[in-house]
This record gives structure tokens, C-alpha cells and sequence, in this order.
């Protein structure tokens, strides 16, 4: 694995001046900070690896702070944490789809999640960390190729990452994590290498799979997946019938996408992977994402409602608007709440 060689006087600026905030100037901390992991792959096989945070200073102006140290990053992340209330002190790691590390895609994502997910207020999330990784490229068959030839050093800065993310937590694990679309098939890969590397093990708390582009017999050509199950305390995977861009997804493989069809009948889940059926869910706060039906994990109201109740850990009685299949196992049906539909069909 190769990382860009940064100037270490920058990483030493990063440190000092985060690490230095007494209690008295600890309003930086109240402010929205940006984690970023950004991976680069300048040729097959090949990552480049930086730990960006940004801020916004007095004036407004955006401030980014980029290093190649992991430990760097950490110490920031850490006393960030450490000044946020005992309530709200929970990380959501995010994986974005294809073309989703552009700058305008993410920008969007990033915002509507921050909505969602940190500023609801039931909320107990208070930094959202975000993996960049290289899946920019036109060509879908481009980007699968590109994922595979470099997933195996992605996992390992991954979990490096993670493990040490939770080492400064007392107990068990404060971190969640959500991936969408051909992401998901990099966590798979993550779930992969984990496995095939006896690195199996707790470092999340709730696991969420968003529009998965899995084939749809993913659990039978790698049953190594079946051990995301010793990742998270529960995974939840949400598919929809009406998601278009899936749909577009299955005729380029020639297979159907499990974020598309669901779980097939004879596909026994572990008991703390779950399926959730979001189709007959369509209230998209824009357009685009409505008529795609592809990115309800950061525009629908009711499914990141949802997801955020997954988050903070609610047993499954107790969301309201889910039915559990009566056919297959550990599968629910969303549907929008009743205010909604009222709503709208005035």
C-alpha cells in the first residue's frame, strides 16, 4: 500500500490546534466538522490514502485540514467527541454509491443527511465520517473493476480506522454505519477481507445496507457475507421494486440487485440481519431522487426516519409504521405514516 507523503509540520499544525482548545474556547466544537477519508487509486491495486477535517472559521470560510497520519486524525476526532454532550456522542460512517464522492453529489448527500441524521431530535449522532473512495469514473463496469482491484487495501485502512476509532470508547462500539448503492458492494468486499483475514468482529453498533447493488444470490456466490452478522449488534437492508437506477443496475449485469428484488424465498437470514421493503414509500423531498426511488436513505422523510430509529436501537415492535412478513423471515414492509397519505391525497 502506498499513502501520500504529507508535510508533517501540517499534520503537527492539525494536532496542536485542535488539541489546544481549552473548555473556554470549545465553541469550534459546536459547529458542524467534516471527517473525511479520502482514498485515491492512481493505479491498479494502488491507494492513495488522506485524513481531511474541515471547519468553518469566524468569518464563514470553509477550512481543511488534510493529513496522512491516522493517528492525527483520531486525536481530533476523539476530543471533538469528548467536548459533545453524553446524549449526542454517537459517529455514523458513511460509504457513498457511484459518482457519490463528486462534489456536488456529496455535498447534497452530506447535507440531507446532516438533517436527517444529526440534527432530528431524537438524534445521538454528532459527527458523520465519510469514506471517499474512487467511483467517480462514467463507466459502471469501470468503477466495479476499480473497487475490486483496490477493496482488500481499502478494508485495512477501513478497519484500522474503526478499531481505532473505538479504542476511545469505554465500552463496546459508538459508531453506526451506513452504505448505499455500489458502496455496498465495497462493504461486502470489507465483509470479505474481515473474514478471510480472521478479523471478524464487533465495530458497530447498527449497520445499515441502502439500495444494495449485491447481486440478488449474493449470500450463495459469498457466503462469507453471512458474517456481517458478527460486525454490528443488527444489519438492516433496505430494497424498493420501484428503484430505477437498480433496475438500470440489472441490466448491465444481467442479474437482478438484491436492493431491487429483496431477499429471494429459500435466503434464511441471520437473526440479527433484517430486510426492509421501502417500495410502497414516496415521499422524497426533491424530484429527482422521487423519480428515481434510489436515494431514500437521504431524502425520505419516512425511511430515514426509519433508519435513524435503527440507529438509536429500537427494538422491532416498536416502529410504527412497519409490518413484518407473514411469508419470510425477519423481513417488514414500510409504508408512509398516516398524516402522509392523508396529505397527499388532498
Amino acid at each position: 500500500m502506498r499513502y501520500c507523503i504529507m508535510d508533517r509540520v501540517i499534520t503537527f499544525l492539525i494536532c496542536m490546534f485542535f488539541a489546544s482548545v481549552t473548555t473556554a474556547q470549545s465553541d469550534i466544537y459546536n459547529q458542524d466538522i467534516q471527517y473525511n477519508i479520502l482514498i485515491d487509486s492512481p493505479q491498479d491495486s494502488v491507494i492513495d490514502v488522506l485524513y481531511e477535517i474541515e471547519t468553518t472559521d469566524k468569518y464563514g470560510d470553509t477550512q481543511l485540514y488534510q493529513t496522512a497520519s491516522l493517528d492525527s486524525f483520531l486525536i481530533v476526532l476523539h476530543n471533538d467527541i469528548s467536548h459533545q454532550d453524553t446524549s449526542k456522542n454517537q459517529l455514523l460512517f458513511y460509504i457513498h454509491g457511484m459518482w457519490g464522492g463528486r462534489r456536488v453529489n456529496f455535498n447534497k448527500a452530506y447535507k440531507l443527511m446532516s438533517q436527517a441524521y444529526m440534527d432530528h431530535e431524537e438524534s445521538d449522532i454528532a459527527r458523520i465520517i465519510s469514506l471517499k473512495w474512487p467511483g467517480n469514473m462514467m463507466e459502471y463496469r469501470e468503477n466495479k473493476k476499480t473497487l475490486y482491484s483496490i477493496s482488500d487495501t481499502i478494508a485495512e485502512v477501513f478497519l484500522k480506522f474503526v478499531e481505532g476509532a473505538n479504542m476511545g470508547f469505554e465500552r463496546g462500539s459508538r459508531i453506526d454505519l451506513i452504505s448505499h448503492s455500489l458502496g455496498t458492494e465495497l462493504l461486502k468486499e470489507v465483509v470479505v477481507y474481515a473474514s478471510d483475514n480472521d478479523k471478524l468482529d464487533a465495530y458497530f453498533d447498527q449497520i445499515i445496507v441502502a439500495a444494495p447493488d449485491w447481486d440478488i444470490d449474493v449470500f450463495s456466490i459469498d457466503s462469507a457475507l453471512y458474517n456481517i452478522q458478527y460486525l454490528a449488534d443488527r444489519t438492516h437492508v433496505y430494497f424498493s421494486h420501484r428503484d430505477m437506477t437498480l433496475s438500470i443496475s440489472k441490466n448491465l449485469n444481467k442479474q437482478s440487485r438484491f436492493g431491487l428484488d429483496g431477499p429471494q424465498e429459500n435466503l434464511v437470514l441471520p437473526d440479527n440481519v433484517y430486510a426492509i421493503d421501502v417500495t410502497n414509500v414516496k415521499d422524497d423531498n426533491n424530484m429527482p431522487d422521487l423519480m428515481t426511488g434510489h436515494n431514500y436513505y437521504r431524502a425520505s422523510p419516512a425511511v430515514t426516519e426509519d433508519m435513524l430509529h435503527v440507529m438509536l436501537g429500537y427494538k422491532e415492535d416498536k416502529y410504527n409504521n412497519r409490518k413484518s412478513s407473514e411469508k419470510y423471515q425477519n423481513v417488514f414492509y414500510l409504508s408512509m405514516p398516516e398524516k402522509v397519505k392523508k396529505d397527499s391525497i388532498r
